[in-house]
């Protein structure tokens, strides 16, 4: 499949109240965030290239943490480009309505544009500890042969409609007994995952990828 855009990459599709401020999280998480990240970097599956999405970033990691266990944090808007992320780098979501389609954060950059379907899982499902989505174009094309859940094609990321469409896909996995691992059928190449760490998110995203691989 071309990797030509319907819609341009990282374009934010709800309210956001920002605040420009510091957080902590422990140096601890932010290393386990850079190891998976830098893992699924190494696969294509988040960063950014010249050749992909019009050179914009794709792909974001957040989780919740110790010092703020009823929000979470969320790598930056466009920050695929980075081999490393600090602090700066992250947001912290302070808040999220998704039927109003706003969302509440701090940080010294703002939170990826794909920030609201993360929160959903956060609100759905406590045991819920991490969400990373990448861009897969194998994963993507061969949901069907895999048998992956598949939000509709016409239901466009960052939006309520998303956010809605992913808990009751996420909830008929949980019913089941399987991996909350999620096709955004409206999004070219989206694919998002929700796991009790980043290293169980990581595998259920890398296991899917090998299938496809020999699908």
């Amino acid at each position: 499949m071309s990797q030509a855009l319907t819609e341009a990459e990282g374009v934010r599709k709800f309210d956001l109240d920002h605040q420009n401020g510091s957080f902590h999280i422990p140096g601890s998480s932010l290393v386990r965030l850079n190891a998976v990240r830098a893992q699924l970097c190494r696969l294509g599956l988040i960063g950014q290239d010249k050749a992909r999405y019009e050179g914009a970033g794709f792909g974001n990691l957040s989780m919740r943490v110790a010092d703020h266990p009823d929000n979470f944090v969320i790598t930056g808007s466009q920050t695929g480009r980075l081999t490393a992320l600090a602090c700066p780098d992250l947001a912290l979501v302070t808040g999220v309505d998704v039927q109003a389609s706003r969302l509440t954060s701090l940080g010294k950059t703002l939170p990826s544009s794909e920030a609201m379907s993360h929160a959903v899982f956060y609100r759905a499902f406590a045991d819920v500890q991490a969400v990373i989505h990448v861009h897969s174009p194998l994963i993507w094309q061969k949901a069907a042969a895999l048998g992956l859940a598949a939000t509709a094609r016409h239901i466009a990321y960052g939006t309520p409609a998303m956010a809605m469409a992913i808990v009751q896909k996420a909830k008929d996995l949980r019913a089941r007994k399987q991996a909350l691992l999620l096709v955004m059928g409206g999004h070219e190449d989206g694919v998002i995952a929700a796991a009790d760490s980043l290293e169980q998110c990581s595998r259920v995203l890398t296991d899917a990828l090998a299938q496809a691989t020999l699908a």
